[in-house]
């Protein structure tokens, strides 16, 4: 969902659909003037319809995909008390930090665009 409005906001504002200002306004107002503008710009009209969830689509791989998201991932390491002094749990549990690791990875995706949804 962020990837593909972030495509359509920078193409907007590339093609001069949006300004800069117009982000500063409300969604409604926002989409209204780029709905407006779909009729005369074939791509723009597309990446409208797929931040709007008019498309289907799989999950695909890098060798045949529409869209690439990568996805921050967050871990939680807490602090706790040890001998009067703040460590995180990553320090002393070895198990934990393999773990946190592993799941602080980006995430990646790749995804296909398929037929239009009626």
């Amino acid at each position: 969902m962020f990837k593909t409005s972030g495509d359509l906001l920078k193409y907007a504002l590339a093609k001069k659909v949006l300004i800069k200002d117009n982000l500063f306004t409300i969604d409604e107002q926002v989409l209204a003037k780029i709905k407006f503008a779909t009729d005369k710009d074939d791509h723009l009209k597309l990446l409208f319809d797929r931040a709007n969830n008019k498309f289907k689509f799989k999950s695909s791989n890098k060798n045949n995909y529409d869209l690439h998201s990568l996805c921050k991932s967050r871990v939680v390491d807490p602090l706790f008390l040890e001998n009067k002094k703040l460590k995180r749990v990553s320090e002393i549990d070895s198990e934990f930090l393999k773990l946190k690791e592993k799941y602080s990875k980006p995430k990646e995706y790749y995804i296909k665009f398929l037929e239009r949804r009626n």
